[in-house]
């Protein structure tokens, strides 16, 4: 496995970012997808944190581009933020019920 360095860690969040799956990180990173799985079934250690951050980087930027289309009134883009809407509001009330 390459050392986890800042650049390393930054590139795991960029990839993250992109979209890519857990299987193609390990490979980056030179090694087996079950040396990773542990930090991704615990949701902890430094691979798994940084590529989380990447993900919700991306998916910030997509809602960021799916909100500015629905302002100008793109019926597919209002109605995927209101799916957006509805599974936050769903998965805010599975917190609370822990």
């Amino acid at each position: 496995m390459k050392e986890l360095t800042e650049d390393v860690l930054k590139e795991v969040a960029e990839m993250g970012k992109l979209g890519f799956s857990m299987q193609r990180v390990a490979e980056w990173l030179c090694c087996r997808p079950c040396e990773l799985s542990p930090q991704f079934r615990n949701k902890e250690g430094q691979i798994f944190e940084a590529y989380q951050r990447g993900r919700l980087e991306g998916m910030i930027a997509v809602r960021r581009a799916i909100m500015k289309d629905a302002e100008m009134r793109d019926n597919t883009s209002i109605e995927k933020m209101m799916t957006f809407f509805r599974q936050s509001e769903n998965e805010n009330l599975e917190v609370w019920e822990d």
